[in-house]
């Protein structure tokens, strides 16, 4: 009986000292991505000459008659604030994806960067947008005050 509450109490220590172990892992990756993240929007945000936090409203998706290959997702959103470029109550933007690729959107707000001319907006990529998390939007706002004379995007042109 000593045996087998010995062999337990060791066997529960191995499971704690695991998960302690796989806790700490996890939390070293979720920062390393964080940081990688704010590297991301620090990039993104200096590199296009609009930025603001949407909340999604509608998607449509359409095949590009000349390239098979690619679809036009057309995106409505509200914006909720816009930290760079024109303000507008409400964005219609496109962006060019490869066929099949997701249309989903969600309803929680995010950070957006995209392009815009004379013509309209249109989007880069899915790592153009971010969570609308306090620290994000602290971060953009920073960023946009950093490069407020900024004349020319690389994203963009």
């Amino acid at each position: 009986m000593k045996f087998k509450t010995i062999l337990l109490s060791g066997i529960l220590l191995f499971i704690q000292y695991s998960n302690a172990k796989s806790l700490a892992t996890i939390r070293k990756e979720e920062q390393q991505r964080q940081k990688e993240m704010m590297i991301t929007l620090e990039n993104y945000v200096s590199n296009t000459n609009y930025c603001a936090l949407i909340q999604y409203t509608s998607v449509d998706a359409a095949i590009i008659p000349d390239d098979s290959s690619k679809e036009k997702h057309t995106y409505h959103a509200k914006v909720r604030e816009t930290f760079r470029g024109p303000k507008y109550e409400n964005i219609t933007y496109t962006a060019i994806v490869k066929k099949g690729e997701s249309s989903h959107i969600s309803s929680r707000p995010i950070v957006i960067t995209l392009c815009h001319n004379k013509e309209g907006l249109w989007g880069l990529d899915y790592e153009s947008r971010f969570p609308a998390q306090k620290k994000i939007i602290e971060a953009t706002k920073k960023i946009i005050e950093k490069t407020k004379d900024q004349k020319k995007f690389g994203f963009c042109k």
